[in-house]
């Protein structure tokens, strides 16, 4: 809600991806390798977020945040986060789409609906997920 960038802290980092001096992300490589598949996710979508005029969305049910972001240059993206780490969320999300739009989910995430201005949303606790959207 109105983050302004992203970041991570990489404790110690060595360079030493072998894990043999047991510091850093080389000493945890699932860690590693899940730190390079947000970024590279993120940088899908990252130039969308800069765009003015982002919707700051909320599920139904309160569980699920959501920002509609980007234009014609940038491409649109539906980026969403349950953040509640016991609860998942089945739930709506209403979004000014006009029917007809597409919702195309990336990185192998869930498939959603939209009718009637709403999105239908399956999101597991703790889950991310992202949509491009095609407007008709």
């Amino acid at each position: 809600r109105g983050a302004k960038g992203m970041f991570w802290y990489c404790w110690k980092q060595t360079g030493d991806w072998s894990g043999s001096q047991k510091q850093g992300m080389g000493w945890n490589p699932p860690t590693a390798e899940l730190v390079k598949q947000v970024i590279a996710e993120f940088k899908v979508f990252s130039q969308a977020l800069l765009v003015p005029g982002a919707k700051h969305l909320t599920s139904a049910d309160g569980l699920v945040l959501a920002i509609l972001a980007g234009d014609d240059a940038t491409g649109r993206f539906l980026v969403y986060v349950n953040g509640d780490l016991t609860k998942a969320s089945d739930s709506t999300i209403e979004v000014s789409l006009p029917d007809g739009a597409i919702l195309e989910p990336l990185f192998g995430g869930p498939k959603a609906s939209l009718k009637g201005g709403k999105v239908a949303l399956k999101a597991p606790a703790l889950a991310t997920g992202a949509f491009r959207v095609t407007l008709p």
